[in-house]
């Protein structure tokens, strides 16, 4: 049956995602036309109102319409309390933005960039087709270009940033080529008609998408760029990409995966990647002195140990949520490291040295980060991780169980040696205690109570990324 689009019968499924892409199209438009600099402060402003647009525009379309499954896009109530969340974090954090006026501070590429990723993440949650993980991918890809090419002042990191993207590139145009397998064989990129056909064509094609995700987030062995990329960009682009980027990957990647039900002998070659990777991140980061280098480390580990339940059914929302608590995380470690740039350059832990005995509050956060980083006791990374242990134990898969239990052993000798830099005797004065420390307050209360909200976390996860 030839793969027929239907593209306007399916577009009042997704209505407020073409809402928030016209959003950013014209805000793309208003950046090119902005001549003075009370134009530029606008911006901002700008932005809040059309979140606030779009999210009750979003209310009132979620409360009235119908669960219904089309060839690009599905849609039900679960689905819909995903993106009224998502416009909620977007209307939350510009409305935060504004109040404190970092809108002075960021550029009007920032705000391309957060409407960009929520378009994205609200594209994928509806996706019903690869053709439509596509669009998803190369919006979150577009919405990047103006973050990394723009926010690096100088030659090396905007060509750290070029490279990434070409990497990304190359990695975009295999998923496309194994989708023309796929579709060659099938006639359609479906969720449900691509395991129509399981000839070997169509396996290539589906091999070939899976290497194009693994390459994205930087799995074993498609790992060697990450880490000399990360070495040279900037933190805040760093926190993006471990914080927001290699979630969504994540995300797409283990939905496609949820779709392929038919690669047992591809999943038991992923195994064979997650263990490789688990030893990489679990070895390299002892080694790694440098923040950003560390922080590249300890990620190949985390992404190895999140797959390495890949052949264990329903073992997707699981998987998710690990990388949730794990993205948090380093999320709260970047934001007390980049509090503490603003009074002098860190690029080592070395650079840290007494850091809790000059600013309690920055230095706690990045410790708690750190235990948390690790899996350990008692936030919320622990529990996601003994969830995936007891899937081991329940599918008697004692081998990648052992080797889950090294890793996450061997990673304190990583916490342990870092960490101790921390409470070093300082070697500068005291940082300004008079310093607002509201937000990285409010962080330390949600990464050290994150643990309470897992079941909710988890039922999202579970709701989104299952076969439709």
């Amino acid at each position: 049956m030839p793969f027929s689009l239907n593209l306007f019968s399916g577009l009042n499924l997704i209505f407020p995602d073409i809402l928030s892409i016209f959003i950013l199209f014209a805000l793309v438009v208003m950046k090119n036309f902005l001549t003075n600099n009370y134009a530029r402060k606008m911006f901002s402003t700008i932005s809040l109102l059309a979140s606030g647009i779009l999210l009750f525009a979003t209310l009132i379309y979620v409360s009235n319409a119908n669960d219904k499954i089309t060839e690009l896009f599905v849609y039900n109530k679960a689905i819909g309390q995903i993106k009224i969340l998502l416009f909620l974090c977007l209307f939350a954090i510009l409305g935060y933005l504004n109040y404190t006026k970092l809108n002075k501070v960021l550029n009007e590429n920032f705000f391309i960039l957060i409407y960009g990723i929520t378009s994205a993440l609200t594209v994928s949650v509806s996706a019903n087709s690869l053709l439509t993980l596509i669009l998803s991918l190369e919006l979150y890809t577009f919405s990047l270009a103006f973050l990394l090419v723009n926010a690096c002042n100088d030659a090396l990191h905007r060509k750290c940033a070029i490279r990434f993207l070409l990497i990304s590139s190359i990695a975009s145009s295999i998923f496309i080529f194994g989708c023309s397998f796929i579709y060659s064989q099938s006639g359609s990129l479906t969720f449900a008609g691509i395991n129509s056909h399981n000839n070997l064509i169509s396996k290539v094609g589906q091999v070939l998408i899976i290497c194009s995700m693994l390459f994205k987030l930087g799995c074993a062995p498609f790992h060697s760029w990450i880490i000399d990329v990360y070495e040279k960009l900037s933190s805040i682009t760093i926190l993006f990409l471990e914080a927001i980027w290699k979630l969504f990957m994540m995300f797409v990647f283990l939905k496609i995966i949820s779709v392929f039900a038919n690669l047992d002998c591809l999943k038991s070659l992923l195994i064979t990647f997650a263990v490789i990777a688990m030893g990489i991140g679990a070895i390299m980061p002892v080694l790694q002195n440098n923040i950003h280098k560390f922080v590249a480390s300890i990620s190949i580990g985390h992404i190895g140990f999140a797959i390495s339940s890949i052949h264990i059914m329903q073992s997707e929302p699981y998987m998710m949520s690990y990388m949730f608590y794990n993205s948090l995380a380093i999320f709260c470690f970047f934001a007390g490291i980049l509090f503490i740039e603003n009074y002098r350059s860190v690029r080592t832990f070395s650079d840290l040295s007494g850091i809790i005995k000059t600013s309690h509050i920055p230095g706690f956060i990045i410790l708690t980060s750190l235990f948390a980083m690790c899996g350990l006791p008692p936030l919320g990374n622990f529990i996601a991780k003994v969830n995936i242990f007891k899937l081991f134990l329940s599918n008697g898969n004692y081998f990648v169980l052992t080797v889950g239990i090294l890793y996450s052993v061997i990673s304190i000798v990583y916490l342990i040696k870092w960490g101790r830099y921390l409470f070093y005797p300082a070697k500068i004065e005291n940082i300004d205690k008079n310093k607002n420390y509201i937000f990285l307050v409010f962080l330390f209360i949600i990464l050290v109570t994150s643990i309470i909200f897992y079941e909710r976390i988890f039922m999202y996860f579970e709701m989104i990324i299952a076969p439709k």
